[in-house]
């Protein structure tokens, strides 16, 4: 889940590298935490000086260790702990084992960078042009949402959302514990017999950390199937950027600092813990170290309310996929078939459709008439985000634009077929070298 172990830094080291260590850990979407009551100042640590790299949802890599290994790697040279040469050679020996390296093999550009201004800036440069750390960032984003997209494709669209569901309850519940054993310096019998109660089968070992042990069982049991299938970044991916997901990270980061300064005399249960992390304060978000858009965003859901968050984003990709279905047909300014008007009528009677739209007219006019209240309290951005990264809509949009889109019976607009058939052969979609899995239960453990 996280890197666990805190880096010392030596006396002769402290503060000097504090722009390289805020710079590399910024640009790989890491959050700098400080272990200690002072986390928020370089003055004052108490009897340890260090830090530790943890990783928050937006982090691209939140879900490889790989990852995570090279930017504690990063954050060691940062502070002046690892010789040059052995690091690299560390470095190099984690990308040969790696099947595919490329969007690893960006964190030596940023390797550098950990070294001084003068060698950030030449690591920065190609061809002429100095490249920005959000931009090394966008690149490595782009690459692990192509495999997590490409994973993702051969699974049913209602498996992976379980599974996105399921993740983000359990690492919900490995915050929890981590919390509780952060703040005793040690995991209490009572939180061992719960975990025990809750993960059948986990073990636990002598000098290992109880939520560390909780993130070694996870994959073997609860996790069992994607990742031996080989598609478990489809589901991490997506459910790391989930908003439920980044509002639980920043209030298990608010509990870690409040119990670090005042121990509670006592816990909450886990599930007072989720109802607090559903109800926490703006100043919670606003002191995570979520990026200020995330923040928002997740400000916007609460406004909304988990359910009805829920029912609206059903009721957008519902509409996303109605227009998906006409635009063909609207956008060639063909005349609708007799069973197409039937649908609209009977779907969206407040629409009346006009000889000259085009699809994109039409779906202005039905956000604008079904949105009006989310728009109003201003949480339809998270509508749209949350849509966004639905598995249900992946399909839709791969369907459309992989075969619809070429596909549709032009020449005999009669044959066009109902929505609901549509709709089901797009959720059921798989495009071609993508072979889906016959099993797609979901473990009910937990």
């Amino acid at each position: 889940m996280f890197t666990d172990s805190v880096l010392p830094i030596p006396d002769d080291k402290f503060p000097s590298h504090q722009w390289p260590i805020d710079s590399v850990a910024s640009g790989l979407g890491l959050k700098v935490a400080f272990p200690s009551n002072e986390r928020r100042s370089f003055g004052r640590y108490g009897p340890t000086r260090g830090i530790a790299l943890r990783g928050p949802p937006e982090g691209p890599f939140k879900e490889d260790c790989d990852g995570i290994t090279i930017a504690g790697l990063i954050a060691s040279i940062a502070v002046g702990q690892s010789d040059v040469a052995q690091f690299f050679n560390r470095v190099r020996k984690l990308l040969s084992g790696t099947r595919d390296p490329r969007p690893l093999r960006i964190y030596l550009d940023l390797c550098h960078a950990a070294l001084s201004p003068a060698d950030f800036e030449q690591a920065m440069r190609t061809q002429g042009r100095i490249r920005s750390l959000n931009s090394l960032e966008r690149r490595i984003e782009d690459e692990a949402r192509a495999e997590a997209e490409r994973q993702a494709r051969r699974i049913p669209w209602l498996t992976l959302l379980e599974y996105r569901k399921q993740h983000i309850e359990w690492e919900a519940f490995t915050l929890w514990a981590h919390a509780i054993e952060e703040s005793e310096h040690r995991a209490p019998g009572w939180l061992c017999r719960m975990v025990e109660g809750r993960c059948p089968g986990i073990k636990f070992s002598k000098g290992t950390k109880l939520w560390k042990c909780l993130d070694t069982w996870k994959p073997k049991t609860i996790f069992a199937k994607p990742n031996r299938e080989g598609w478990m970044r489809g589901v991490t991916f997506f459910a790391v950027r989930d908003l439920a997901y980044a509002q639980n990270w920043a209030y298990w980061g608010y509990c870690e600092q409040q119990w670090s300064i005042r121990r509670p005399a006592s816990y909450p249960s886990f599930e007072d813990w989720m109802s607090a992390a559903d109800n926490c304060s703006d100043e919670v978000l606003d002191s995570s170290g979520l990026r200020e858009e995330r923040k928002e965003l997740v400000k916007a859901a609460r406004r909304a309310g988990r359910e009805r968050l829920e029912r609206v984003v059903g009721a957008y990709l519902e509409i996303e996929a109605f227009a998906c279905w006409l635009r063909p047909v609207l956008d060639a300014r063909l005349p609708l078939p007799g069973g197409v008007q039937e649908e609209i009528k009977k779907r969206y009677p407040s629409l009346e459709m006009c000889d000259q739209w085009n699809c994109d007219q039409m779906w202005r006019f039905l956000k604008n008439s079904h949105f009006q209240e989310a728009q109003a309290e201003r949480w339809f951005d998270a509508v749209v985000y949350t849509a966004e990264l639905h598995p249900r809509r992946v399909k839709v949009i791969d369907y459309f634009s992989l075969y619809w889109s070429g596909h549709w019976p032009k020449r005999k607009p009669a044959l066009y077929p109902s929505f609901e058939l549509w709709r089901r052969e797009a959720e059921s979609y798989t495009p071609d070298g993508c072979a889906p899995d016959s099993a797609s239960s979901v473990s009910s453990q937990g």
